[in-house]
This record gives structure tokens, sequence and C-alpha cells, in this order.
């Protein structure tokens, strides 16, 4: 019998929790089998253990390993050290593995879930894992301020993700009021509430689910053309309305192995077939067109329509083409969904405005003024703030609002972002002349000091963080946001 005694450096940010060692035994470069208690070979690891990690066990590495990524400040009492991928790879097996290493700024008197999202550059979700530190063991009100903690999460795609390079990126909410952490740069300025830490390739196709997750598209099947039949499809919305975006989820095989790249032509027509959205995309995607579709595994598609601003109410139909890039093969148009469009009151005279304030935000909107009913605000309480619009032309980007509570250092004390109208009124969905009443309630921090505050709005393009530029009724340039003037936290 030998005695082999072995030291464990236990990685700096490893949760105290209760863990298990695994032995394995190789000879050379061969692992050597093992046998149960029962004389049965076996190819598992030995584990050992269990054992109890305390802090102060896990906390005796002094150097971290190397990260990608800058740090970052989330919220007021995290702060992102940096990542990395996998086990020192892109992909554990069936999903995409990270492990974040966070610091504690100051003790949390509430706990924060993480998610961590696979993305594409249209901003949609191929996958999610959304975690308490430590799987759930080991939740952030339990670190102590300055305490290094490494977690784990491993995103896995939905069935039928195609192979190809997607986005990974980060969020931080507060379990309590569901409501996702500011991400700060190194001057501590508002980025967003989302992380980009980069990309990753998904290298095959997904032909598993996640366990306990059903990602499968309901509806009738419909045969598209003769070599792809549409197996399931999923909408964004019950009901279409102007200028929104109308998310398409679908799920397609092939019926037959496929020579041509197919690309997949969608349009939303009314009951005499005339076109209110339409856009063409590429059959699963430009890493996996149909020419690379392997046997009958169901291959995922994320579309997106918008409606034209000027669309009525009607009976909408849903219609599908196929055909190959020079148009030589083409198949017949198939309605694959049924959806009801509706039109909304406009108004085009501006309502009278308590605190008329004119600028201009390029390319086409003016902001007329603002009611405020009241510039004393309680710490934990609300701002209502209602803003007034006034579209100067169509616009192809829909653009969200800003609005924030700043203290003289420009730190932000309340804040709430929101695409027009709650998210209903999208800029996309503006006419020329239109006047749009925006209705805000801006939650203030419950820790916000007494004292001096400026309320500052403006619009940006959420899917690249740029602001609009602003100029004043004379054309002159005024950066990149409004100000409405002081108001006072006061003691509740």
């Amino acid at each position: 019998m030998a005695v082999i005694r072995h030291t464990f450096d236990v990685p700096l940010g490893t949760p105290p929790g209760i863990y298990q060692v695994a032995l394995r035994v190789f000879n050379g470069d061969s692992k050597l089998s093992t046998t149960s208690p029962r004389g049965i070979a076996t190819n598992r690891n030995i584990l050992l253990g269990p054992f109890t990690l305390r802090k102060a066990e896990a906390g005796r590495a002094t150097a971290l390993p190397p990260l990608h990524g800058s740090k970052l400040n989330v919220g007021t009492s995290l702060r992102l050290l940096g990542y990395q991928l996998g086990d020192a790879g892109r992909w554990l097996g069936e999903g995409v593995g990270l492990i974040a290493y966070w610091q504690a700024l100051r003790k949390m008197p509430q706990d924060y879930r993480v998610s961590v999202r696979l993305t594409d550059d249209a901003g949609h979700l191929w996958g999610q894992a959304d975690n308490q530190p430590g799987d759930s063991f080991y939740p952030t009100t339990l670190w102590d301020e300055n305490e290094i903690v490494a977690d784990r999460y491993n995103v896995v795609p939905v069935l039928g993700t195609p192979p190809g390079s997607y986005n990974l990126e980060l969020q931080v909410y507060s379990l309590e009021k569901m409501q996702s952490l500011e991400v700060l740069d190194e001057n501590f300025s508002p980025t967003g509430t989302t992380v980009k830490l980069g990309r990753v390739h998904v290298p095959f196709l997904q032909v598993s689910e996640k366990p306990g997750v059903s990602s499968v598209l309901a509806g009738p099947r419909v045969k598209v053309g003769d070599y792809v039949e549409l197996l399931g499809l999923g909408l964004s919305a019950e009901v279409a309305r102007p200028g929104q975006r109308l998310g398409v989820t679908s799920l397609w095989r092939a019926l037959d192995k496929l020579s041509a790249d197919y690309d997949l032509r969608l349009e939303l027509q009314d009951e005499a077939g005339g076109v209110w959205a339409q856009g063409s995309f590429r059959l699963g995607g430009g890493d996996y067109p149909t020419s690379k579709w392997a046997g009958d595994w169901p291959v995922r598609g994320q579309y997106d329509l918008v409606l034209r601003p000027d669309a009525p109410s009607f009976d909408g139909r849903l219609v599908a083409t196929l055909s190959d890039p020079d148009k030589s093969t083409r198949s017949g148009s198939v309605a694959i969904a049924r959806i009801p469009v509706k039109s909304r009151e406009r108004i085009f005279v501006p309502p009278p405005i308590t605190s008329p304030l004119v600028a201009n935000l390029s390319p086409h909107v003016q902001f007329l003024g603002f009611e405020l009913p009241s510039r004393e605000i309680r710490p934990g309480g609300d701002i209502k703030l209602t803003l007034f619009w006034k579209a100067t032309g169509r616009m192809d980007k829909s653009y969200t609002v800003f609005t924030h509570l700043l203290d003289p250092a420009n730190r932000i004390w309340g804040q709430k972002d929101s695409i027009p109208g709650g998210g209903g009124l999208p800029t996309t969905g503006w006419l020329e002349g239109e006047i749009i009443v925006d209705t805000y309630v801006i939650p203030v921090k419950s820790d916000a000091p007494r004292g001096e505050y400026e309320i500052e709005i403006g619009m940006y393009d959420a899917s690249t963080g740029q602001r609009l530029d602003v100029s004043n009724d004379k054309g002159e340039a005024q950066g990149d946001r409004i100000l409405l003037g002081k108001v006072r936290v006061v003691d509740g």
C-alpha cells in the first residue's frame, strides 16, 4: 500500500460551500478503469468527500488568473474584474461556458441574479442562463466587502440554433425589483445595462434541448416549396401595430438534400394582398445556408418585420416564399400565420404644455416641452414626468428615450429608459407632424442624499448606445441631452 499526499491550491474566488474531489488515475496517457464495490468495471472518476470549504480557505490565493475584458462597475456594489471562457476553451460540449470574476464593493443588502445571454447582431436571443452566484448557494447578501467570487455559467443554445458566431452578453438584476443594474465605465458614466463580453463560436447545429426547457414551436406543419417544411412558428405579439417590430421565430427542416442556398421572403398582407411589412432573409443564416443542412434536423430562424407607420387596421396574414439566390427557382407563396393589425388614434395639434422647451434631435424629432407636477422628490419615491415630442419626418430606426436624475457629479440616482409610450409608440411608427405625449415614472434610489439634482433626457439607438445630437430652436448644437432644470430631494 502506498500513501500519496496532495495539496490543492483553491482558485481565488471559489465560493465557500460543500465540494467533492474527483480523482483520476493514469498510466501514461491512458486512464485506468475503476471498479465499483460490486466488481463492475466503470470509467467514472473516484469522488472523495464531501469537504466543506470555508471563506478563509477560499480566499487564500493571492493572484487572479489571466482574464478577458476590462474592469467594470455594475451598479454601486459590484465590480466585474474580468472573465474566462469555459475551462480555458470556447465550448463545453453542449453549451458556452463562462467564468465571471466579481468583487463586492460593499456589503449588499439584497440578492442579485446574473443573466448570461447568447445573441446575434440583430439582438435575437439564442440561449440564456440566469443564476444566483454559486449555483444559487452563495447569494450576494453573504458576500463580504472586497470579497472576490468566481461564478460559473453554461449557456445552452435553444433547439435548432445554427452554427456560427454569436455575441455573449451579461446583465445583473435585482431579485427584489426585477430591475437590471446600470453598467458604469471607468469614469463611472452609465453605458446601459448590458456588458458585452465578446464573440463566441457555436461549432455545430444545436440538436438537443436543455433539460427542463422546451423551445419547440407550435402550429401545423406547412410545406413551403418542394424541399423545405415549416415545423412550427411563433410571433412576438398577438396584435401587430404601425411601426412596431414583429418578431417571427420559426423551425424548419429539409425534406431532401438541398444543393442551393435558399432565401426566405416574408410579407404581412391585408385581405386584398396589399403588403404592409416585408423582408428577405437567408434561410439558416449566413453561416449555415440550406446547402449545408444535414439530415432532417430542425433549424431555427429568427426574423423581424417592421410595419409601415401608416398601416390601417386589418386582418393580416403572414406569407412565405422561398427562392434561390439567382431567383431561377421560386416556390409558390404560402400563408403560414394570421395576426390582426390595429391602427391607433393620432394627434397633430399640440395640447397645452406647462413647461414649453423647444429642442431638435436629429434626424426627425422635435422636443416641445414637458410637465413635471413637483420639483420636490423623496428618497425611494417616484418622479412623474410627461414629455411632448413632434415628428418632423419618418424614421426607419426605433429610438429609446432616457430620463436620468443626476447629482452635481453627474451620478445617476433615478432612471427610466424606454421606447416612447412604454414601448407602444416606437419612433418607426410616427407620422410626419404627429404629436406624441410620452409619460414616465422614474424611481428614485432610496439612499439618494438631500440636495439639488438635475433631470436630463434625450434619445439613443439601443443597438449601439449612440445618443442623438441635440440643437436648440436656432440650430445651435447643444450636445446629446436636454436639461429640464433643477429639482430637490427632501426628507421623506
